[in-house]
Formats: structure tokens, C-alpha cells, sequence
């Protein structure tokens, strides 16, 4: 089968509402717990992806669901952090990118691998 997980990457504000209530959680215990159950969630969907294609045998990955769900996560925040900032190189190829970094970290090896 394929595995698909939509990158929530957009030009329409919404990364920058996400780094202000970072921010903002950084000082505010109430936003902190928010925050952390947030990340918690985002990093659940790709334990998910992750382990539904370790149990197919599409994926073989290099540690567990969860250690590369993590890995996977850290990038699109430093990703969000360099499109946001206008970093040179940040908009080129996005997907591309993000798919070769992907696919190693899952052990990717059959059906393709979907990043929208």
C-alpha cells in the first residue's frame, strides 16, 4: 500500500501563528501543556504512518516508530523555522527534500512514499 502523511507546510500565515503561540507557551505554563500535547499528537500521526508500514513490511526503519517519528518532526520544525525566516534554498524543492530525508529514516523500500 501507500503511506501518506500531509505536511501541514502552507504560505498562508499559519506557520507564523504556530511560532507566536511557541513563543508564547515558552511563558505561559497553561500554553506549554497545550503545546507539548499538540506535539505529541503531530508526532503520534507519523508513529502511526511509521509503524502501519513496519507492520506491512513497507518500511524498515532504523530504531523504533516513535525515535523516527521524532527525527521526522525536528526537521519540519527546523523547515518551518527556515521558510518562515525566508532562509535562501528553504522553498526550493521542499518536498523533494523532506521525501529524501524520509525515506532512509523509515527504511523506506516498495510502494512509494507520498508527502503532500
Amino acid at each position: 500500500g501507500v503511506h501518506t502523511c500531509a505536511l501541514p507546510i502552507s504560505a498562508d500565515g499559519s506557520w507564523e501563528f504556530w511560532f507566536e503561540f511557541w513563543l508564547a507557551a515558552l511563558r505561559e505554563p497553561e500554553l506549554s501543556l497545550r503545546n507539548r500535547a499538540g506535539d505529541q499528537g503531530w508526532q503520534e500521526a507519523f508513529r502511526t504512518v511509521i509503524a502501519a508500514g513496519v507492520d506491512d513490511g513497507s518500511f524498515r526503519p532504523d530504531g523504533t516508530p516513535e525515535q523516527v517519528a521524532a527525527k521526522i518532526v525536528t526537521l519540519l520544525d527546523g523547515t518551518m523555522l527556515r521558510r518562515m525566516l525566508g532562509s535562501q534554498g528553504a522553498d526550493d524543492d521542499l518536498d523533494w527534500a523532506v521525501a529524501q530525508f524520509v525515506r532512509p529514516q523509515v527504511g523506506h523500500h516498495n510502494p512509494p512514499l507520498v508527502v503532500s
